[in-house]
């Protein structure tokens, strides 16, 4: 839609004319030239790329799929067309928007004016320009979005947000609850930090030149007094906004303290609780301890008496855990080098011959084990030293034994029971043992550990597990 070109007979237009329509061809808008009776009577090229190459609004062809809608997206009548409504009422038509379909189906926003044109009071004609602002009116919809988004992130928030300047001044704020300001904002906004908080107006200050000269939030802690007088504690982070501008995120700690002060009141109960039950529970496995010390001591046959002794200790090793968890800082854990040493003295006293000439040598890590790992691994131990004391060394002799276990890496724990006695006999090993062999096994299964047997000089039994934190205590 092209001005007309002049005809061959024409005469040559004038520069005037020709600098007219270089203009018009330049330029970015669509213009629209129409006569009186709607005519189009000329056209820039911009009308064809802003109406999608169809001349659907520079004449009467208008076709209803184009569905034009206002800016509030209701339908448009064709009426509404600026230059209809000028030719209609004689007036200009500023700033209409608009939108339509491209044959493609995206929509497309137009903002279109329509200025009459008279000659001797008569109107002559009418000149439509028309802007395409689809990428200006997304950009527009995209902020509005990220305004909306910003703005309900900030009412989630439960802090208060005050805007000062580089001089403190107070000039803005943000709050989600009535009732969290200690001050009304008449008394703060457009005065200084000095005039409204001066034993504030040091560290305020300061956290302001740091942040602004840094580029880095500040933070610093504070009390003050609410309206009925009491102290609340409040947590100040200054931000960087403009050059010489802050917001200041202000939340109040009464409820997070309070929180903090309800959950450790909570966690002193928990493990006074959980202490109790260790006390009680020893306390029980030595009430059965006891009745298996009388049963040996008046049953006539030394096998009985033997084996009810075996069961003594080992529910006396796992009476010692609940013990030592009952003591530790965190019940939950077992200090592990101060389980052994005892656990291991005990046996000496009660199994070895000479417990003067048993050289024991303890070395543990400081490996912290949840119950459900010290349990086995207290079984498992009481059944390698106990058998180590009665079959290593011959009747009033003694010798080494050595008690190893060491943190490896991060995770596995590796153990080590070796003694300088007499050795394992021809033909016995971990399959062809006697019940603390078969023990031992099912306890080094239950650990999930790896176990060896070493025929050097005496016996020495390696094992290797990983703990495994958060197993049930019923496989305990």
């Amino acid at each position: 839609m092209a001005p007309p070109s002049p005809s061959p007979g024409d005469a040559p237009p004038r520069l005037s004319e020709v600098q007219y329509r270089a203009t018009l061809a330049a330029l970015e808008e669509g213009i629209i030239l129409r006569d009186a009776s709607g005519r189009v009577q000329g056209a820039n090229d911009a009308v064809n790329r802003i109406l999608d190459g169809d001349p659907w609004c520079a004449d009467e062809a208008v076709d209803e799929r184009r569905d034009l809608i206002r800016e509030d997206g209701t339908p448009m009548g064709l009426a509404e067309l600026p230059y209809r409504e000028v030719l209609e009422t004689g007036r200009a038509v500023r700033r209409r928007v608009f939108g339509f379909l491209r044959r493609d189906g995206r929509r497309t926003w137009v903002q279109a004016t329509g200025q009459p044109l008279f000659e001797d009071g008569a109107l002559q004609g009418v000149v439509c320009s028309l802007s395409d602002i689809t990428d200006h009116r997304a950009a527009l919809e995209a902020l509005h979005r990220s305004e909306e988004e910003l703005s309900s992130l900030l009412a989630a928030l439960p802090d208060l947000i005050f805007h000062l300047d580089a001089r403190g001044t107070f000039l803005d704020y943000r709050g989600t609850y009535p009732d969290q300001l200690v001050q009304s904002p008449e008394t703060f906004l457009g005065r200084s930090i000095h005039q409204v908080l001066p034993a504030l107006a040091e560290p305020t200050l300061a956290a302001i030149r740091t942040s602004l000269q840094t580029g880095q939030p500040q933070r610093f802690c504070y009390t003050l007094a609410d309206a009925s007088g009491r102290e609340r504690p409040f947590e100040a982070r200054i931000i960087p906004h403009r050059e010489d501008e802050v917001l200041a995120i202000v939340r109040d700690l009464t409820d997070l303290q309070r929180q903090e002060r309800a959950a450790q009141e909570a966690l002193r109960t928990k493990e006074l609780l959980l202490k109790e039950v260790h006390h009680r529970v020893k306390n029980n496995l030595q009430v059965v301890s006891s009745l298996l010390r009388l049963q040996a001591a008046t049953h006539p046959q030394p096998a009985v008496q033997e084996a009810l002794q075996e069961a003594q200790e080992r529910i006396q090793a796992i009476a010692l855990i609940h013990q030592k968890l009952k003591h530790a800082p965190d019940a939950s854990r077992l200090d592990l080098p101060s389980y052994v040493q005892t656990l291991a003295e005990r046996l000496v006293r009660s199994y070895a011959s000479a417990p003067a000439l048993v050289d024991l040598q303890v070395q543990v890590d400081p490996v912290q084990l949840e119950p459900d790992d010290a349990v086995p691994l207290g079984l498992l131990l009481n059944e390698l030293v106990s058998n180590a004391l009665q079959h290593a060394f011959p009747p009033g002799q003694g010798g080494s034994l050595a008690i190893a276990i060491r943190q490896a890496g991060d995770a596995e724990v590796q153990v080590r029971v070796a003694d300088s006695g007499r050795g394992l006999p021809e033909g016995m090993d971990l399959q062809h043992g006697g019940l603390g062999f078969q023990l031992v096994q099912a306890l080094a299964e239950q650990l999930g550990a790896s176990l060896e047997l070493e025929r050097r000089k005496g016996a020495a039994f390696r094992l290797a597990f990983t703990p495994r934190p958060g197993r049930g205590s019923h496989d305990a």
